[in-house]
């Protein structure tokens, strides 16, 4: 029996709370989700694009084609970390996965360019 001076909330104020917070979290969780591909797509393009010109400057300097990604180590700082974010991001109009992905070299349009998972830093591109 419940006296006059007892605190506490009611199964009804409970539920409630329960199906209030269910209601912003079934809107919040798919906007943060959109952010975090958002933010890897962004990543992969900068990488893209600053692995482009270091691969310039190697071409510049050498007179030929980078063989591998390690041969810019010395126009790149820190590219033996240099990975692409686990996660999902934006290319060519399509949500990709880019967990276990890695950057590396390939010819595209008989120009040696760097390329995650197949694809060039312009092939990345966030949802309009």
């Amino acid at each position: 029996m419940r006296r006059w001076g007892e605190a506490g909330f009611s199964l009804l104020s409970t539920m409630l709370a329960v199906m209030i917070l269910g209601i912003v979290l079934a809107i919040a969780v798919p906007r943060f989700s959109a952010a975090i591909a958002a933010a890897n797509t962004v990543k992969v393009q900068a990488d893209l694009t600053a692995l482009d010109t270091a691969i310039t400057l190697y071409r510049t300097t050498h007179g030929k084609n980078p063989e591998s990604i390690d041969k810019l180590s010395d126009y790149m700082t820190d590219l033996a970390h240099l990975k692409p974010p686990s996660g999902k991001a934006q290319a060519e109009g399509k949500e990709v996965d880019l967990t276990g992905k890695s950057y590396a070299l390939a010819t595209v349009d008989n120009v040696c360019r760097a390329v995650c998972d197949g694809k060039t830093a312009e092939q990345y591109a966030r949802k309009e």
